[in-house]
């Protein structure tokens, strides 16, 4: 293969022909030391990338930029590897960015060695720095990514020019890249942490308020508000001193102050100013002829710029303002959009990329068979967009199945369009005006940007709190610390699997209340679930069995119809599992098999040997349900011959029977209350005394 013609410094533009450019970001001169990369604009949810070749040495520069514009314009030969590999033809620009900081090291190991040009390096100068890289403290992955990108270089070496091609590096001819860099430590189970069921309650709740209940007065406000600042006149009318006079004698006679504002100054502090722009749209004058009123009268001691309408929103039948402040119309906006990202994330169980990429008209109803109406979004999926060649498409694609959403995420999408005039349902420049620079036009709201707005609104939700006495319903700092878009989905899975009544709450979230199980979820797959709800079920199960086993270990028995399949299921799981991380196939096989598919039941203190086709919670059990099927907790039957209990249930049961016996002796209890009691102490001791007379040892 002939070497590739490098692009001349004087007209080559970093980007081909075949890549959109923004209108607005010149493309890049191959001469430039600072290449500004997203150019492209392949996504609306990707950022401006600059690559600063200053970072490089005079030395590699050269090759450097070549290299870098080899992976953004040409395919990579990845035909000539020898092993099994899983790496691309053609990586995205952000893969690019970060191939060049894997780079940047090489580059500087190379230009403390005494060879001139690359073709120089032998075998054993790689090996030399593969060594160096194994030694070094960064992670694996940024290990094996630094490997990776000398490989890169030599499978494009017949695009490069001779004094820059390299020799096939001794790891890919000895397929021992594993033997340099170690085994992976990469795990099934998703690391993203969830947010604390005390944090998410009540941020859900204060977004689902700002969304159902503030709404109309804040669009309100922002309209007229808006409507306002257009009216103030850039000449001064006629009669325009003669209204300001009429103002100030008003002013004067009822003893009144004038309207401040609080002007914000980082240096300086935050100072008290007279609400200029408020009076000249309230009065139709300039502002600059109000100057004369400061000199007049005082300024009021609290921000007092009301807009002249009445809010109607309400908290528990109590009004949440009763009035807005002209310069608060813009941060309510902004509190509002946020609320709308919040909702939308959570409950509909979408990607923060993908929420980020929604666009306006996404949403539309649908009607059900029996008359009751969900709503499908169609938007851009990421994560699993790649080309014939396997390659990813930056821009992602349509997804084929809408998200199947409910009511409070189509009022969510609803009021976000009508917050803004742009295309994007949450764009970059709708949440923060200084955001309006080169290049924002047409972007999402970087991730960044919504993990900041997100704790603004905390602190406003909080703020709202104390003034309307709602202390309860302050929400707490998150143990895990800052609330970022990838949690919420995490959340949601989390929360199904690992608190009671998780199930539950998901229908009454979701408003499937004909279905209280994930099983019968309205079309999780629709929703873009169907993959993170089982591996969340999974590592339930696995910490429900680790507990179980380090249980048995010190002694613990179980009683009941599945004892014994309760005892065979924990030892299988410490014989396979315990004390190991499972990876994604261990994962699949535990959910495949039915000895270990245990659930605990914390409502029904019990552990569930799932078995499909004993399963009193689904009267319309088959024998050929599918092993995956998971019981419903919501409707355990007590006569079930799946039921298991462990000492530790028996514990919990005990306490219950003497909480019971507490409140029977009290003299408060009404008498059809006190023989309820007492019904419920003799079912549970029962319970008890069975165990007693059957338990086996674990």
């Amino acid at each position: 293969m002939t070497a590739q013609k490098r692009p001349e410094a004087r007209d080559g533009f970093v980007l081909d022909s075949h890549t959109k450019v923004h209108p607005d970001i010149s493309n890049s001169l191959f001469g430039d030391d600072v290449w500004a990369l997203d150019a492209s604009m392949q996504k609306s949810t990707a950022q401006l990338i600059n690559f600063y070749f200053a970072k490089v040495s005079v030395k590699g520069r050269d090759f450097c930029k070549h290299f870098i514009w080899l992976l953004l314009n040409v395919d990579t030969p990845i035909g000539q590897m020898q092993r099994k590999h899983s790496i691309r033809s053609r990586i995205t620009v952000q893969s690019v960015r970060t191939t060049f900081e894997d780079l940047v090291p090489f580059l500087r190991w190379f230009e403390f060695r005494q060879e001139m040009s690359l073709n120089e390096l032998t075998t054993e100068a790689l090996a030399a720095y593969a060594d160096l890289v194994a030694e070094s403290g960064v992670a694996y992955n940024s290990k094996r990514r630094r490997l990776m990108v000398i490989s890169r270089i030599w499978l494009l070496s017949p695009y490069l020019p001779s004094q820059s091609r390299l020799a096939m590096p001794p790891w890919e001819r000895l397929n021992n890249l594993e033997d340099i860099v170690g085994v992976s430590d990469w795990t099934a189970e998703n690391k993203t942490e969830p947010i604390h069921p005390q944090t998410m309650s009540p941020l859900l709740l204060w977004s689902l308020r700002l969304v159902e209940n503030f709404s109309d007065d804040i669009l309100h406000a922002a309209a007229l508000r808006d409507k306002m600042k257009r009216s103030i006149p850039d000449r001064q009318p006629i009669n325009g001193p003669k209204i300001v006079d009429e103002y100030l004698a008003d002013m004067k006679r009822t003893g009144q102050k004038l309207p401040s504002v609080v002007i914000k100054n980082k240096r300086h502090g935050n100072t008290k100013g007279m609400a200029l722009e408020y009076l000249a749209a309230i009065l139709g004058v300039p502002p600059s002829v109000l100057q004369k009123l400061k000199s007049e009268l005082d300024l009021d001691d609290e921000p007092n710029a009301p807009l002249p309408f009445e809010p109607i929103g309400t908290v528990d039948g109590q009004l949440w303002v009763t009035s807005i402040n002209y310069y608060d119309a813009p941060h309510l906006k902004h509190m509002l959009l946020t609320a709308c990202l919040i909702v939308v994330c959570y409950l509909s169980g979408m990607r923060g990329e993908e929420v980020r990429a929604l666009k306006r008209g996404s949403c539309s109803p649908n009607t059900n068979e029996d008359g009751s109406t969900h709503y499908l979004v169609t938007g851009q999926t990421f994560k699993a967009a790649t080309d014939s060649r396997g390659n990813r498409i930056p821009e992602g694609k349509v997804r084929e199945i809408p998200w199947t959403v409910i009511s409070p995420v189509a009022e969510a999408i609803r009021v976000a369009e009508l917050l803004h005039d742009q295309e994007l349902l949450f764009p970059q420049i709708a949440f923060s005006s200084r955001d309006r620079k080169l290049g924002s036009e047409g972007a999402s709201v970087p991730s960044d940007r919504a993990k900041d707005s997100i704790s603004f609104l905390i602190d406003w939700c909080n703020t709202q709190a104390e003034r309307l006495g709602r202390s309860h319903e302050i929400i707490p700092r998150d143990p895990a610390g800052a609330i970022v878009l990838g949690r919420f989905r995490r959340t949601l899975a989390w929360f199904i699997y690992r608190l009671p009544g998780g199930r539950i709450a998901l229908g009454v979230q979701y408003g499937h209340l004909h279905s209280y199980t994930t099983d019968g979820y309205g079309t999780r797959v629709s929703a873009g679930l169907r993959e993170l709800f089982p591996m969340e079920e999974v590592f339930s199960i696995s910490d429900g069995l680790t507990r179980a086993v380090q249980a048995a270990d010190n002694g613990t028995h179980a009683s009941g119809p599945a004892a014994s399949r309760y005892k065979r299921g924990v030892d299988e799981y410490r014989n396979i599992y315990a004390g190991k991380t499972m990876n994604v196939k261990q994962a699949a096989a535990m959910m495949r098999n039915p000895a270990l598919r245990i659930f605990d039941n914390g409502p029904q203190i019990l552990a569930c040997c799932y078995d499909s086709a004993k399963a009193l919670c689904h009267p319309d059990r088959k024998p050929n349900k599918p092993i995956e099927q998971s019981p419903d907790p919501t409707a355990c039957d007590s006569r079930c011959a799946n039921i298991a209990r462990t000492d530790e249930h028996i514990e919990q049961i005990q306490q219950k029977i003497n909480e019971s016996r507490v409140a029977l002796e009290s003299d408060i209890e009404p008498m059809p209350l006190r023989e309820r009691l007492k019904q419920r102490i003799n079912s549970l001791q029962s319970l008890v005394d069975k165990h007693e007379e059957t338990k086996i040892e674990l």
